[in-house]
């Protein structure tokens, strides 16, 4: 209904007859104003949605666990990410390590130990395997929530499936050690400078043939720090004079600023 302001309200209103030998004599009752409620339940419900829509969309789900019984609860995208269903419920402890790659185990295994003694927060990495067989890698977070006495009542946290995120790291590994060795086993000397004027690459070849020692060009030196090197080492025996002209020059431009 409408207030004597006009703004709309929302109430909830109880009542009850007072009834005399079959006959109702009167009715009373109460009108409670619950339009403050009701927008905050609504608000809270939007959010929790949105909430759920982006651990979709991010494959990044919601924990909690109560100390000391250990009751479990789970968000609707940590049950996608184990593959179960939610209307099945959080599974028991035991039924919980098994969904856990087998290597991975015992980890698990001293993490849900662990959490009866309920004294740390916690992060690590594990691999486990959905209903259909496929391995997922995931990383668990946990922190811990203290009464006022700082005991821990609580665990809560979040697990992420970061599969792609690994694969993506393995497959760069794995195309950073092929380019080596491909660029290793040339015949050519190769050497990339980038635009910050440092050596980004360099090849083997190349440091056989400017006698360069890989511990010095692994530290990415500049163009200028190589040349000194060089001439330093007596690579440059002719025409010396020109080129320590050519790099005092060379360092004046780069000291300028």
């Amino acid at each position: 209904f409408r207030s004597l302001t006009g703004a709309p309200r929302i109430v909830r209103m109880v009542g009850a007859a007072e009834v005399v030998d079959g006959s109702a004599r009167r009715a009373f009752g109460i009108v409670q104003d619950i339009t403050d409620h009701v927008v905050a339940v609504t608000r809270a419900q939007e959010a929790n949605r949105l909430l759920l829509l982006a651990e979709e969309v991010a494959h990044v789900g919601h924990w909690h666990v109560r100390l000391p019984d250990q009751h479990l609860t789970w968000s609707n995208e940590v049950f996608n990410i184990f593959g179960l269903e939610p209307a099945e419920g959080p599974p028991a402890r035991e039924r919980l390590r098994s969904l856990f790659h087998p290597d991975d185990r015992a980890l698990a295994r001293k993490l849900l130990v662990g959490l009866r003694d309920a004294q740390r927060d916690f992060d690590f990495e594990a691999r486990i395997v959905r209903p259909d067989d496929e391995v997922r890698t995931v990383l668990v977070r946990g922190r811990s929530e203290k009464d006022e006495t700082g005991a821990v009542r609580a665990y809560f946290g979040v697990i992420a499936d970061i599969t792609e995120q690994k694969r993506a790291e393995a497959n760069l590994r794995e195309s950073t050690a092929l380019l080596r060795v491909t660029l290793d086993n040339m015949d050519q000397g190769l050497l990339m400078v980038g635009a910050d004027d440092r050596v980004q690459v360099v090849n083997r070849r190349a440091l056989e043939l400017l006698d360069l020692p890989e511990p010095f060009m692994a530290r990415k030196p500049s163009q200028l720090e190589v040349r000194e090197y060089q001439m330093a080492a007596g690579e440059f025996e002719r025409g010396g004079a020109t080129l320590r002209r050519w790099l005092d020059g060379a360092r004046m431009q780069t000291d300028r600023p």
